[in-house]
């Protein structure tokens, strides 16, 4: 260890720099091998839930287009507050404009990153635990199979890890000056952190206190100047204010919403917080009745607030919808104390646990299938020796143990591990505690390899004892969470199917059924593309069973009307588009479907004002106009059909068939002028228009 602890040791020289070497290049090689199996995978090529939104925004803030990607509904990013943090996005951005948008490039870049985490874990490290112990933490971070895994994820944790060491370096040099310039800049750096997790600005109280603390400890080489604690607390303050205003006053210009960071806090809250929360799965009790979906990302957080605004009965604004699930877990909490203790204790056994918990992707499985990080060490194994290696350390006489930092470091861990209990727990929630974690953990690894030249066996074999029970004790199941097989094979065959695979996307379905039989997703997922495929009866059984899964899911009873529209049950169509003509999100596209249908049943009259409405509410597309002049015709309403069609081709003017029908009309009414001018347009559209070549003939 250096003299004093707090200023950096000179760099590596001889052995030292083979060694860091040798372990970057290790890592490197994981790496690499782990990037060439996501060259593969459909996931990457097609990504979903966060990392999809993550993938749209950053392309948007490259490109400027907003276009919601196929798929997807409209998140309306640009014109609301931010839901989610922006910090990883605009990070994401960055990637995208270096590699033109690529994912599998931009992943690459994150593995890079990856690699200076462990460069910049073993700089922090030599300066609290010395260079041997540096080097096993900086192997162990770029040997942990979750680091590696989280590096090919469209997702923050490579990012956060990255900006929670270069906050402890900042810290470490704040502390050999106890310069405001430091201080400013610890600040700063907390608060770019904050903008990719609010979590973060737990940290800040933690930092203060730290600080206030060392400046006033006794017997310092170089004893800090009067007030140095006070003015790290302002200085510190004032640079996380400045990185984090931005993004405020962006929220406040695009809807006059004064959201600190992004609007997601209430709504986690409430998953995190209500009676049957189970602490790891991200779902809302009241979906269905807000939305009508059986499940929900951050792209349909627009339907989310109209379906609250439709509950409370007046617009709102982000966050008085965040208020909204916050005010729901609070009336949790309060009139159920105990069972939400005793889910909280679920929440930390659930992230202490031996299994990496699904978020937006069943970790263990993705793992169990992965040739490259099936055989590396995972969390149950760090924690272990990290708490091993904290009992060494608080040992009378060893070196490193009245170290500042190094303690800073674990109560960054405790307040970020702490700041995840009010909400729910997924793996990625961990892993910014990782390069915390090994430097301990390395200490601990050091302590059990120097037990062999101990001169007595008993204390030796003590040890020992204590670092096997506490491995022991980390891959022991304390709850009920498994992974979830049939959930990784839905969201496989859903990759499959962005990426136009049906066939796979097939294959995957059926396999998620068989492993959960009560999958409305998959069924209704199964069901939507054996109807494209023309097997109606097939496509009919599984949209049933999606629909006997889940009532409310909107999409699937849409999906059940087509499917029997299509196998000729029209009557029971219409009455399954019927119930669904006033839904939020699906009711345009079922006005369209019940107003096509009763013109086919010819009922006009009944047709006419759902396609009416349809036209209404989408404008942007021709079918719904021209079929309500369709039924206009049928009801003898030639004049308003012909002005409806008159509109129609203005606004869409390479629909063919409401050219030969506006031709038609004028022909009729004898303007055999203006027919000839439709049918010329209808003709330069589709030259073999049946209906186009038998007017002209008779214009002839």
């Amino acid at each position: 260890m250096p003299e004093h602890p707090f200023e950096p040791q000179a760099p590596a020289r001889g052995r030292g720099r083979w060694a860091i070497a040798w372990v970057l290049g290790v890592a490197a090689l994981l790496r690499f091998a782990y990037w060439r199996e996501l060259a593969a995978s459909p996931e990457v090529a097609a990504p979903a839930l966060d990392a999809a939104f993550h993938d749209h925004w950053a392309r948007a803030l490259v490109t400027g287009d907003w276009s919601p990607p196929v798929h997807f509904p409209d998140p309306q990013i640009h014109t609301t507050p931010y839901f989610r943090p922006p910090g990883y996005p605009y990070f994401l951005a960055a990637l995208y404009a270096l590699t033109g948008c690529r994912p599998l490039a931009a992943i690459a870049l994150q593995m890079l990153l990856g690699l200076c985490n462990c460069w910049l874990l073993f700089r922090i490290g030599r300066n609290l635990i010395g260079s041997r112990g540096a080097l096993l933490a900086a192997a162990g971070l770029g040997c942990t199979w979750t680091s590696i895994y989280f590096e090919g994820e469209l997702l923050a944790p490579v990012l956060l890890v990255h900006l929670l060491l270069w906050l402890l370096w900042a810290v470490q040099r704040w502390s050999a000056t106890g310069s405001t310039r430091g201080a400013l800049g610890t600040g700063a750096l907390l608060g770019l952190l904050a903008l990719c997790l609010p979590n973060a600005l737990l940290l800040w109280p933690v930092l203060v206190l730290w600080a206030i603390w060392w400046a006033r400890r006794p017997n310092q080489p170089r004893p800090p100047a009067p007030g140095t604690g006070r003015r790290f607390a302002l200085a510190s303050a004032a640079g996380l204010a400045l990185v984090i205003a931005p993004a405020t006053l962006r929220n406040h210009a695009t809807a006059g919403d004064w959201v600190l960071i992004s609007s997601n806090g209430g709504v986690n809250l409430y998953i995190g917080n209500h009676p049957h929360a189970d602490g790891h799965s991200a779902s809302i009790p009241i979906l269905g009745d807000l939305t009508g979906l059986s499940g929900w990302t951050c792209f349909d957080q627009p339907a989310l607030v109209r379906g609250v605004e439709r509950l409370v009965g007046r617009p709102l604004r982000a966050s008085e919808v965040s208020a909204f699930f916050s005010g729901k877990a609070w009336d949790h909490l309060t009139s159920a104390p105990l069972a939400s203790a005793g889910l909280w204790l679920r929440k930390a056994a659930l992230f202490w646990g031996p299994l990496e918990v699904a978020n937006n992707r069943e970790l263990e499985l993705v793992r169990a299938d992965s040739a490259v990080l099936a055989w590396l060490p995972g969390f149950p194994i760090v924690w272990p020796l990290a708490l091993l290696g904290a009992l060494v350390l608080l040992r009378p006489r060893t070196p490193a143990r009245g170290h500042p930092l190094l303690w800073l470091a674990a109560a960054l861990a405790l307040a970020l591990f702490a700041s995840y209990l009010p909400f729910f727990v997924a793996g990625r929630y961990r892993a910014p505690l990782l390069p915390i974690l090994w430097l301990f953990a390395s200490e601990g690894l050091r302590h059990l390899l120097a037990l062999r030249r101990a001169p007595h066996r008993g204390p030796a074999l003590a040890w020992l004892g204590a670092a096997l029970g506490l491995l022991a004790l980390a891959h022991v199941r304390t709850t009920a969470y498994q992974p979830n097989p049939g959930r990784y094979h839905f969201q496989t065959g859903d990759a499959h199917r962005r990426l136009g695979d049906h066939d796979a996307a097939i294959a995957a379905f059926r396999r998620a059924i068989a492993l959960a039989p009560d999958s409305a997703e998959a069924h209704n997922s199964l069901g939507a593309l054996l109807l494209q495929r023309g097997e109606a009866n097939g496509a009919l059984a599984s949209l049933q069973r999606a629909v006997q899964a889940s009532p409310q899911f909107a999409e699937a009873r849409f999906n059940l009307g087509k499917a029997l529209a299509a196998s000729g049950q029209l009557e029971a169509a219409v009455a399954t588009f019927a119930a669904l003509a006033d839904h939020d999100q699906a009711g345009p596209a079922a006005r369209l479907q019940l107003g096509a249908l009763l013109l086919q049943l010819q009922r006009p009259a009944e047709a006419a004002p759902h396609l009416e409405r349809a036209a209404r509410d989408r404008p942007a597309d021709p079918a719904p106009a021209y079929l309500h002049a369709m039924a206009l015709l049928d009801l003898g309403q030639t004049s308003a059909a012909r002005a409806r069609l008159t509109a129609l081709v203005a606004l869409h003017p390479t629909h063919a068939d409401a050219h030969v029908v506006l031709a038609e009309l004028l022909f009729a009414a004898g303007d055999r002028a203006g027919a000839a001018a439709q049918l010329q347009k209808a003709l330069a559209i589709a030259p073999r228009h049946p209906g186009a070549l038998a007017l002209r003939e008779r214009l002839r």
